[in-house]
């Protein structure tokens, strides 16, 4: 038995995944077993897999069926015999100290998780460190997540870009698997994205405290993830749900803040629709005809919740599309949102 599991959801990685690997097996952290689970890929990756397997004995492959991202982290958690979790994606990279450093200081500071930070690195070079500048908040509640669930303002300096909100990926973290097993912490398959911010806010519903590095441990790599339309409607519909169960379980939060956070969300969900929708989408408006034939889309965009969204930072356009989308102007909303298309 290894004391930490580092689970790999893989599908049709061969470009990347052999890197990915080789940032794992060169920790100067070894007890440590990495479960790779292949998500019915149709290239070579588990090849590659195997070629690593043969070379170090604490690689585990898992194969399945395509089930999606979140099944495949949950067959993971299920085969993982480690106390401390982590996860990576399969074109991602640790800095190799990442997870001696990180388990040291969750041990030190007796902590329920870790953070760290992380660099967004891109195929022309370009590299973006991230600095959430509110996790100081965080770390004196685990159960004031708000800036998990706001988009705030942020300013770039050089290659650095500070924010005040907190990126939900589950990549970036340490967790101890007797709380995710103790409270079936799971990631939901109905999710198609986001998946990972429920789970860490899942999580934290159960943790006492928390530990946070500055150090950006992990890059991500952002060229590999596929841009454009990706049908928003169903999965933020599921997604603000998930977010209002959590904010509604919150033990910190008074009725009031609760009710603000929800209108935020509800808001913002409906934004997130329409602006993939007219950016992306062929034919817009005849999607948002049927959208608003939908009692749960219509209940997203009420004056309520966009007052909650924008009352501390209104926005002119945020406010013209509040009420072409309130009159079905969708020919004036093609021209406010023009399409984009990607290669």
């Amino acid at each position: 038995m290894k004391r930490l599991s580092i689970i790999i959801p893989v599908y049709n990685a061969r470009e990347w995944v052999a890197e990915t690997l080789e940032s794992l097996v060169t920790q100067t952290y070894d007890d440590v077993e990495i479960i790779c689970v292949d998500d019915g890929s149709r290239d070579d990756s588990i090849s590659i897999i195997r070629q690593y397997q043969e070379k170090y004995e604490n690689i585990r492959l898992i194969e399945q069926k395509n089930a999606g991202v979140c099944a495949a982290r949950n067959a993971g958690i299920e085969a993982a015999s480690g106390e401390y979790i982590a996860f990576i994606d399969a074109d991602d990279l640790a800095e190799k100290e990442m997870y001696e450093r990180m388990i040291a200081q969750l041990e030190e500071e007796k902590s329920d998780i870790i953070f760290c930070e992380f660099v967004r690195f891109f195929s022309d070079g370009h590299k973006q460190y991230a600095v959430e500048t509110s996790f100081p908040k965080l770390l004196e509640n685990p159960q004031d997540i708000e800036l998990f669930l706001q988009s705030t303002k942020s300013r770039t300096d050089g290659e650095t870009l500070y924010t005040q909100d907190i990126h939900g990926a589950c990549w970036r973290s340490i967790y101890k698997k007797e709380i995710i097993d103790a409270h079936h912490v799971r990631f939901h398959t109905d999710l198609r994205f986001a998946e990972d911010q429920i789970f860490v806010l899942e999580y934290l519903e159960h943790c006492q405290k928390l530990s946070y590095t500055d150090k950006p441990y992990m890059w991500y790599r952002g060229w590999t993830k596929e841009e454009g339309y990706r049908g928003f409607y169903s999965n933020h519909l599921v997604l603000v749900g998930y977010q209002q169960e959590i904010v509604r379980r919150n033990r910190f939060y008074s009725k009031k803040k609760k009710r603000q956070l929800i209108g935020y969300l509800k808001c913002s969900a409906c934004f997130m629709i329409v602006v993939d929708e007219f950016r992306y989408a062929e034919n817009p408006g005849e999607h948002m005809q049927e959208y608003m034939k939908n009692k749960d889309f219509r209940r997203l965009l009420t004056p309520y919740s966009f007052v909650q969204k924008y009352k501390a930072r209104p926005e002119p356009k945020r406010i013209a599309l509040f009420f072409l989308l309130k009159f079905r102007c969708w020919r004036l909303i093609q021209r406010f949102l023009p399409p984009r298309h990607w290669n």
